[in-house]
């Protein structure tokens, strides 16, 4: 139903500033305002999601997310947006494309089906979604994502 590839990841050097509540209202304005003020923001910036849970379901009502954005291993952060890094290794990349509404669906088949078929386990506590372009200029059904889910090698 949906693409996965499993593919050794690098680690990667974000910008991050934590949020508890609905994913849809994840800071990244407020995020990139930050990294803009300081000149961090780069053209090819990775715009991710970070979750401290594979999946949702199991905190309610939402599990402790993070905006991030990927900076220059020397950046410094301050009392609101933190620097960190995003661990490397072995990852399923599951390749959405449509509405982020309906990004949930796809998130059950990689846990009801892909994962189970696949013989893999998962690793670690952290996945993430990176946000291949713009919603703010892309129509719905064109937002292209990649959700990545660390695996047990």
């Amino acid at each position: 139903m949906f693409e996965v590839t499993v593919t050794h990841v690098p680690p990667l050097v974000v910008a991050s500033l934590e949020h508890n509540g609905p994913y849809d209202q994840l800071p990244f304005q407020a995020l990139a305002d930050w990294c803009l003020q300081r000149n961090l923001l780069r053209k090819e910036a990775r715009c991710i999601a970070a979750f401290t849970s594979h999946e949702p379901a199991v905190s309610a009502p939402y599990p402790m997310s993070k905006a991030c954005f990927s900076v220059a291993e020397d950046a410094a952060g301050d009392a609101d947006v933190s620097i960190e890094t995003i661990f490397g290794g072995t990852y399923a990349i599951l390749h959405y494309r449509g509405p982020y509404a309906a990004m949930s669906e796809a998130g059950r088949w990689f846990f009801q089906e892909w994962l189970p078929q696949s013989g893999r386990q998962l690793v670690g506590d952290q996945s993430f979604d990176e946000y291949l372009n713009d919603s703010r200029t892309t129509p719905p059904d064109q937002l292209r994502t990649d959700i990545y889910f660390p695996l047990a090698i």
